[in-house]
């Protein structure tokens, strides 16, 4: 995959949200109930309207345990997801200073996704669905629910950022040149068309 153009895609929240099991899930197909896996990014891809989109998912790797995220992490990426845990209130409280954090260091083009996992939990659920719908309303960026155990929800997640993707390609190919934090995929050196953005740096999803 070294040849093709990739999109970066970074992933936030608090810890034990199941983040890396979301990656894990997209890319292998596989959970683990406790995992271990520690890695800086992982290469997946989606097909979209009969296009494939190539995705380098980027994983904290546990930083944000010790609140060590640099700016480094969010330069040049082209979509954020902000994972809470939807049987954990406090991880679900703090989302809205993920996102800020995330408009602080990316650029205005990157496109947000709110996403509330372990929906495979329900006997445990303490944050509902509306909650989540409303507070995504309030940000304007997409709301999905997922489970990483089950895969539920998923494939869906990130089919929406490889559709954005394609979206943001076809609709500014006559728009500026593409550079970093512009809608160009990772590296920012590769030719193809710039990304725009809707209210509040979310992408509209069509």
């Amino acid at each position: 995959m070294a040849d093709k153009e990739r999109y970066k895609v970074i992933i936030l929240g608090n810890i034990d949200v199941g983040k890396t099991s979301l990656i894990v899930r997209f890319v292998d197909k596989t959970f683990e109930e406790s995992t271990s896996q520690e890695f800086e990014t992982k290469d997946g891809s989606v097909s979209v309207e009969g296009k494939e989109v190539f995705l380098q998912i980027q994983d904290t790797a546990g930083q944000e345990r010790f609140r060590t995220l640099t700016s480094s992490y969010y330069r040049n990426a082209n979509a954020m997801i902000v994972v809470y845990d939807v049987t954990n209130k406090e991880s679900f409280d703090v989302v809205e200073g993920f996102v800020k954090e995330g408009n602080t260091y990316s650029s205005s083009s990157c496109c947000k996704f709110l996403v509330g996992n372990k929906k495979d939990q329900e006997d445990k659920r303490v944050v509902s669905r509306a909650e989540g719908e409303e507070i995504a309303n309030r940000l304007k960026i997409p709301f999905f629910e997922t489970s990483a155990k089950s895969g539920e929800g998923v494939d869906a997640l990130f089919q929406a950022i490889g559709k954005q993707f394609i979206g943001s390609q076809q609709s500014s190919s006559s728009g500026p040149a593409p550079g970093p934090g512009n809608g160009a995929p990772a590296g920012g050196n590769k030719k193809g068309p710039g990304g725009r953005s809707g209210g509040g740096g979310c992408c509209i999803i069509g």
